[in-house]
């Protein structure tokens, strides 16, 4: 699969926070959905409780938003592989319609561990990325299988859920984990190692220390990469030019 944006546990201002895209777009979109929201499908507005997810396919229109104070969800953007289109057709996915999760603690953490995965220098990446989007996917279609009455699952905690939320027990890695999202969800921000050091109240040695431990590469170095990459994109997508694209990635 090629991963065209991601995100985890991303909030959203419910005054202002709306998506309407008439036409979609030419990726595909998972949407794992945390809070209440309002979905128009084939005309229809209809109300979506937390647990919930929506797999977009390319060009379906897109458009939802949120009557609370704060929309959060989990997406991730991509194009899948042509193995994978045929997982989709084959697990019977459902398409561009809300359907509820039986775990939603376990999919938004698999979707982190994607996220986390993506974004890292291990040398296994691309195929980790890969099988961790397979596993996603199967679990989209146990949800659907269970929504039917095909499966009944027990009561008892998966330990997919202790072995994905084993990070939150340490000490910084989640936190390390939406920084380095902000980081290349918004690349023009004026990034200082020093004032990143002083949100985990660390000296800026410590923390360049352990961000690398953590990540296998610098934070100057996200920093620089989130850069090149969002400036790439605006290239070959926008009409901007090369000192306005220059100043808007910082």
């Amino acid at each position: 699969m090629w991963i065209y944006s991601i995100g985890h546990d991303h909030n959203h201002d419910g005054k202002t926070f709306l998506i309407d895209r008439p036409n979609g777009t030419d990726t595909w979109l998972l949407l794992i959905i945390r809070t209440p929201a309002v979905f128009r499908i084939s005309g229809e507005l209809i109300n979506i409780n937390p647990g919930y997810f929506m797999l977009y396919s390319p060009f379906f229109p897109q458009y939802y938003y949120t009557e609370a104070d704060n929309y959060c969800d989990d997406w991730v953007q991509f194009h899948p592989s042509s193995e994978e289109t045929d997982l989709i057709k084959r697990l019977n996915i459902p398409l561009n319609k809300p359907t509820p999760v039986n775990n939603l603690r376990q999919l938004s953490s698999a979707l982190k561990y994607l996220l986390y995965e993506h974004y890292s220098e291990n040398p296994y990446r691309e195929d980790t990325v890969d099988c961790c989007f397979k596993m996603i996917l199967y679990k989209l279609a146990e949800a659907e299988m269970k929504n039917s009455g095909q499966l009944k699952f027990s009561e008892k905690q998966s330990c997919i859920d202790e072995i994905f939320d084993a990070d939150e027990h340490r000490s910084y890695n989640g936190r390390l984990l939406w920084l380095r999202q902000e980081i290349y969800l918004n690349p023009g921000k004026k990034w200082e190692t020093e004032d990143m050091a002083q949100q985990f109240h660390l000296s800026i040695s410590r923390f360049q220390h352990i961000y690398k431990e953590t990540f296998g590469t610098t934070v100057k170095s996200d920093v620089i990469n989130s850069r090149i990459a969002k400036a790439s994109k605006l290239l070959s997508e926008s009409d901007m030019t090369v000192q306005e694209i220059s100043i808007f990635v910082g």
